[in-house]
């Protein structure tokens, strides 16, 4: 990339209400002709509306670089994009940069590119979160069919909807990503990975209102993902795979090295229309699940079937490795499927839990009607435990331990599970919440047990299914 050109050179003006959509798409098809090169966006405030990137043209924001997107969604003309019925609502053909079916590009910062989120919002109605209007730009960086893109060192704020959605891509590099969006924003997703192949996540930094790093499929399949260096808050999901359109496959990831602070759910899955997850690697995870969002649960994975997809079979979760994690919350783990599904090949190991305060109202829970809250377990979802599993084949849980308040006075196990088809409890440093608490709640399971508390002299675990 040779070719260095200044979109001021082609008529971008700073400062004002100057809409500059011209001009910047001047710049980049100008580096374009040239056969690739850098488009520079000088220190300044330039409005704009849509602008699409080109093959070997690389954007780059210097520092005191800012992109804001227009307020009026007239200036955000639809893109032609493939529909598809299982498409999201916030999948809409607004976008404020598209790079579409191009290879060798990319954004660089470290300017900052603002989305003027709040104009494409109502007050909020039925709860805190604002109201989205019928359009907005969103994905406000919709990156599609690419091959070799590079997003580097840029700042985003306030997305109007899903901040970065990668889809159909392939060699995707984004690193020291700052994503500033409010906690308050309907739908205001960090980065949404679909049906994309080797994705590598470092080193960012994530506010969101919705997931913050979610993996989706829509049929096609998700694979060679990493996600390792990053600090994430949400008032959902910090670390996630699947959601109501994920039907396809997901397969081969690997998130470590990461912080999630003042979120509602840490790491979750959640199959809930029919999909393969599998050979998925969790580890080195530090998770501060507490905020004043419904439905807290700092680890959660879900087999279900959900409203839309009842006549579907049942998907597969499968080899799911979780270790060396720090939590602290005031509420469980939750590893579920619905009655005809099994969860698979589930590894629990090295999880530390800390608890301030402890989960209450678990009858509120267990009425929940939440598609992403274990719809088809209302047991499971009322259970008072520690780590709460039903229909598991092959549960490996080892070297979970316990912190609770010293003034505790709600009954936790450390165990509840219910149609357990093999695997093994090995928790000694794990204690229940009181001592005339059995430490395992145990029915209709097939499981090898060390109990947690056997070594503390309280009561044996509750063995009303049978143990091996």
């Amino acid at each position: 990339m040779s070719t260095s050109i200044v979109i001021t050179d082609h008529g971008a003006i700073a400062g004002g209400e100057e809409l500059n959509s011209a001009a910047i798409q001047g710049a980049i098809d100008a580096a374009a002709a040239a056969g690739g090169g850098t488009v520079i966006v000088p220190p300044g405030v330039f409005r704009t509306g849509t602008i699409q990137l080109r093959s070997h043209v690389l954007l780059e924001l210097s520092p005191g670089a800012k992109l804001v997107g227009s307020r009026a969604i007239a200036d955000y003309p639809p893109h032609p994009t493939t529909t598809n019925p299982d498409d999201n609502v916030d999948l809409q053909p607004h976008h404020l940069i598209v790079a579409d079916g191009i290879t060798g590009a990319g954004i660089r910062g470290p300017g900052i590119i603002d989305g003027s989120g709040p104009a494409f919002w109502d007050p909020p109605q039925a709860c805190a979160y604002f109201t989205r209007k019928s359009q907005r730009p969103s994905p406000m960086l919709e990156i599609r069919g690419v091959r070799d893109f590079v997003l580097d060192g840029v700042g985003i704020v306030d997305s109007p909807g899903w901040t970065v959605h990668i889809r159909d891509a392939e060699n995707v590099r984004i690193r020291g990503v700052d994503i500033r969006n409010n906690l308050l924003g309907p739908n205001t997703d960090g980065m949404d990975i679909t049906d994309s192949r080797d994705v590598f996540i470092s080193d960012c930094n994530l506010v969101c209102g919705d997931d913050a790093i979610v993996l989706k499929s829509l049929g096609g399949v998700n694979e060679r993902i990493v996600v390792t260096n990053c600090v994430l808050q949400t008032n959902c999901a910090a670390l996630k795979l699947g959601a109501a359109e994920s039907f396809g496959t997901i397969r081969q990831v690997a998130m470590s090295n990461c912080v999630v602070r003042n979120s509602s759910r840490g790491i979750g899955l959640y199959n809930l229309a029919g999909g393969t997850f599998e050979d998925v690697s969790f580890s080195n995870i530090v998770l501060d699940c507490h905020n004043d969002m419904p439905l807290v649960c700092p680890i959660h994975i879900d087999c279900s079937r959900g409203p839309d997809f009842t006549e579907r079979t049942p998907g597969r979760i499968r080899n799911v490795r979780i270790s060396d994690v720090q939590v602290r919350s005031d509420a469980r783990i939750l590893l579920t499927a619905a009655p005809g599904a099994m969860l698979e090949n589930i590894a629990l190991r090295g999880i530390h839990m800390s608890y301030p305060a402890v989960e209450g109202g678990l009858e509120r829970a267990r009425a929940a009607v939440s598609i992403q809250f274990s719809p088809c377990n209302p047991d499971a979802r009322g259970a008072a435990a520690v780590l709460v599993a039903e229909n598991v084949r092959g549960l490996e849980a080892r070297d979970i331990s316990v912190d609770w308040p010293a003034d505790c006075t709600e009954p936790m196990h450390v165990f509840w599970g219910r149609g357990i088809d093999g695997g093994v409890l090995d928790c000694p440093l794990a204690t229940p919440s009181r001592s005339d608490v059995a430490a395992v709640d145990l029915a209709n399971s097939r499981m090898a047990l060390r109990a947690p508390q056997a070594e503390q002299g309280g009561p044996p675990p509750t063995t009303q299914g049978s143990q091996a």
